[in-house]
């Protein structure tokens, strides 16, 4: 699989006829490199917010129902990690893509922090329920304090 991407799964072992192949990956940068949490320029240049941010989405080769994504954004702390933005949720009654790129928190001041995203996302197909669950590939240092 590409790094940062996760297959859907049945949900209780029970299988549809034909598989929907859904996959649950985060969106790259506008880099096309990175899926990590990132500085948006998409943010930056249109609305001048400097923010972080991570996006992701769910592509299936058949056309699927109840098409669900949330995402949530977290900032690592000294003890535990701390939610920073989310969980956003985006739904889709019937198709086979979906995305959220509607994840992101405003940076208050310059100080680095480390960023990481994490999402879930489920379908239905032929009346079966798929799920899967994703984190970014790695944790990022980010010169966003929030």
């Amino acid at each position: 699989a590409v790094t940062g991407s996760a297959q859907f799964t049945p949900v209780g072992g029970s299988r549809a006829a034909v598989n929907p192949e859904c996959v649950l990956s985060w969106i790259p940068d506008s880099t096309g490199q990175n899926v990590n949490a990132h500085i948006s320029t998409f943010l930056l240049h249109r609305h001048n917010i400097r923010a972080v941010k991570v996006n992701a989405q769910i592509k299936c080769r058949r056309v699927s129902m109840a098409l669900f994504l949330q995402v949530t954004l977290w900032k690592t702390g000294f003890i535990f990690p701390h939610k920073v933005a989310g969980p956003t949720t985006s739904t889709l009654p019937k198709g086979n893509l979906i995305k959220n790129q509607k994840t992101w928190k405003q940076c208050a001041n310059r100080t680095v922090s480390t960023y990481y995203g994490t999402s879930y996302g489920q379908v239905v197909f032929q009346g079966v329920t798929y799920t899967a669950s994703l984190q970014t590939p790695r944790k990022v240092p980010l010169d966003c304090g929030t």
